[in-house]
């Protein structure tokens, strides 16, 4: 919401002017911060660690985890000291992205928050999406004063990245009784507990998350249902078995569904369950806080269809063609959207476009799903492919 400048006396006047000169001064910060953003995800997509480091206050964001693991001062400096030289001394970046530079994703800024802070979109290689908003704050580093991140967030972990890694370094590292009570906001944990914990790191770290998971359900209740560890049950999961995964993304929605800040995590719980009404609320929340992103109207034409809601369906996939025609995803959608009417000569038309974004070979294995047996087999589909292969006569 925009501040009101009122205007009444002299006074009232001169208040009038310095309003104005605060919201001029709030746009450049707000135009230092995209630009920041775009930079990020320049070199994101190149990988280019050394650039993508120097947007980075590591200091500022190891102040942030030390301040959510230790009470005192002394513990965190010793934290920030011995942390911060590791960050320093390897790619910060790259430790914080290793695990998505993985799943090949792409990074694009999308816009800002009505909190201001600037959102970039990840369309993942092997499909999916990820959102990340990134915490700019003035830092005074090589003694200057500009515009660094600071922190992340996640909307698959609807909390900041400072918050995440304090849970991950509690438990991955030398487990403390006082750290675990302070990020679990609890007042007692017992040797047993910190034992399953030390044993849950260990079978995390090697890679046995099966083992991690049982580890895990040993934990009292009390602890195991704690937003935090919810979502690290559902991290696990996610590396050992799509049921695994629903019945945590399940667990997740029965002790935090009212959250807002998990719609993003949530969705593919309601989806599993058919509930696509809360699905819908769900897109519905993404769009308020990101803005009509062509992703999300994507995700929001495939629930629509689900509803039934077909109409609005297609104009939420072609309100996405018109602001991203180089999305592979939306010609997929639009296709299944267009076998419901059997609009073969659309779909004709569809994978023309794709083709002269040189997508159409992305659509192959789309093409081979058995709901597009009635295309496949039509008069249309047959002159498309008899021109294809032996040209026009």
């Amino acid at each position: 919401m925009k501040k009101r400048c009122f205007r009444s006396t002299l006074l009232s006047v001169i208040a009038t002017i310095l309003c104005v000169y605060g919201q001029l001064v709030l746009a450049e910060i707000m135009d230092a911060k995209q630009v920041l953003a775009v930079r990020f995800v320049e070199h994101f997509n190149a990988r280019d660690h050394k650039q993508l480091d120097s947007l980075f206050d590591t200091d500022a964001f190891c102040d942030r985890v030390a301040r959510r693991m230790h009470s005192n001062t002394p513990q965190q400096a010793l934290f920030k000291m011995r942390t911060c030289g590791v960050y320093k001394k390897r790619s910060f970046s790259n430790m914080l992205f290793a695990q998505a530079y993985a799943t090949n994703p792409v990074a694009k800024f999308i816009g800002q928050t009505n909190q201001g802070r600037p959102v970039i979109r990840f369309v993942i290689g092997g499909g999916g999406y990820e959102y990340l908003e990134l915490v700019i704050i003035e830092s005074e580093l090589a003694d200057e004063s500009t515009l660094y991140i600071q922190d992340l967030i996640f909307a698959s972990k609807g909390q900041p990245h400072s918050k995440s890694t304090a849970m991950t370094m509690g438990l991955f590292g030398d487990v403390s009784e006082s750290t675990l009570k302070r990020l679990l906001g609890i007042s007692e944990i017992d040797k047993n507990v910190l034992e399953v914990f030390t044993k849950m790191a260990a079978a995390a770290s090697s890679g046995d998350f099966a083992k991690a998971l049982q580890l895990l359900d040993t934990l009292p209740k009390k602890i195991k249902t704690t937003k935090i560890i919810l979502l690290v049950r559902a991290g696990y999961a996610m590396q050992v078995d799509e049921i695994l995964y629903g019945n945590a993304l399940s667990e997740l929605n029965q002790y935090y569904g009212d959250d807002p800040t998990l719609s993003f995590a949530l969705l593919d719980h309601h989806i599993y369950q058919g509930d696509y009404d809360k699905a819908y609320a769900g897109v519905e929340s993404m769009l308020r806080r990101y803005g009509a992103d062509a992703s999300i109207l994507n995700l929001q034409a495939n629930v629509l269809s689900a509803l039934g809601r077909i109409d609005e369906a297609f104009v939420a996939v072609d309100a996405a063609l018109e602001m991203e025609p180089e999305l592979v995803d939306l010609y997929t959608t639009k296709m299944y959207l267009l076998t419901f009417d059997e609009r073969h000569q659309d779909m004709l038309s569809l994978i023309n476009l794709a083709d002269q974004r040189e997508l159409a070979g992305h659509l192959a294995t789309t093409l081979s799903d058995s709901v597009f047996d009635g295309f496949r087999a039509s008069e249309a589909y047959e002159n498309w492919i008899d021109g294809a292969v032996y040209g026009s006569q």
